[in-house]
């Protein structure tokens, strides 16, 4: 064996074996965890495994359920996300390559934020196919779903008739009556208002909603579905848009600057009398 064969062997030896680099990270971001909580209790009563849509302006996501009877829309700017840990520090902490999508299963996420509080500061960011989640406490890695199969639904352009400003609560207490005797809930509105007539037998309970409305029309809907997306989206301010046997628009908005927009079905007089 010669000298120069030596040092050859030896070299190969010496050195470390070439590993494959890794992806540059496609989105880096920082936040409060309330963002993420948000966003994903808006989301999950329709489905769990979403795709979300990621560019330079910010992320967004249309979610459609199963059965096609609702729809979600939500946007949340680039400027809602933070480098600070206080609200008054509200400089941005998003970084995006390139626009892309990608694929998650809420109940995984949804398991990771459980143990943050609302006001819990992380980093996160996309490599490899992965969503990392750091805080103080917590390393997570998630793998992403792949977003081939998932549907890409269109917004309808509707012409509604009614829009009108209603309290969350408020709503909930329609629900709540509505759902102690059938699985639908009634909205009218006319020059007195915005309204609701359950009736039951020879009984019937009116409940006002809202004296500030435009339009007149007259819908029912799903109470399961209206439950779920009220409980959702928590005790705030929402806009209604409706027509008569039209679907209805419930709008409103997310943390700071996003915003959020469901579509649900409506349920037909038909329906209704042959249940």
């Amino acid at each position: 064996m010669t000298k120069e064969t030596t040092k050859k062997e030896l070299k190969e030896v010496v050195e470390k074996p070439k590993t494959k680099k890794k992806d540059k990270k496609q989105w880096e971001f920082k936040c409060y965890s309330g963002l993420l909580k948000k966003l994903i209790n808006r989301v999950k009563m329709l489905n769990t495994e979403i795709k979300i849509n990621v560019d330079q302006k910010g992320i967004s996501t249309k979610v459609v359920d199963p059965a096609h009877v609702a729809m979600v829309y939500i946007s949340i700017p680039r400027k809602d996300f933070y480098t600070g840990h206080t609200a008054v520090n509200k400089e941005n902490g998003y970084k995006c390559r390139e626009p892309f999508d990608f694929g998650i299963d809420l109940d995984k996420l949804s398991k990771t934020l459980k143990l943050c509080s609302e006001y819990d500061y992380l980093t996160g960011y996309i490599q490899n196919n992965s969503l990392y989640i750091d805080t103080d406490k917590i390393h997570k890695k998630i793998g992403l779903l792949d977003t081939a199969g998932m549907p890409e639904p269109k917004i309808p352009e509707l012409q509604l008739d009614v829009k009108a400003e209603v309290s969350s609560s408020d709503i909930g207490i329609l629900i709540k009556a509505s759902d102690e005797t059938c699985d639908y809930l009634s909205l009218i509105a006319d020059k007195t208002g915005l309204y609701s007539v359950i009736e039951e037998d020879e009984d019937n309970l009116k409940i006002d909603l809202s004296k500030d409305v435009k339009g007149n029309g007259r819908a029912i809907y799903s109470t399961d579905y209206f439950s779920n997306i009220i409980k959702g989206i928590g005790y705030n301010h929402v806009t209604l848009e409706f027509s008569t046997d039209q679907p209805i628009q419930i709008s409103g908005d997310i943390y700071d600057t996003g915003s959020f927009m469901y579509l649900l079905a409506p349920r037909i007089e038909g329906e209704k009398d042959e249940r």
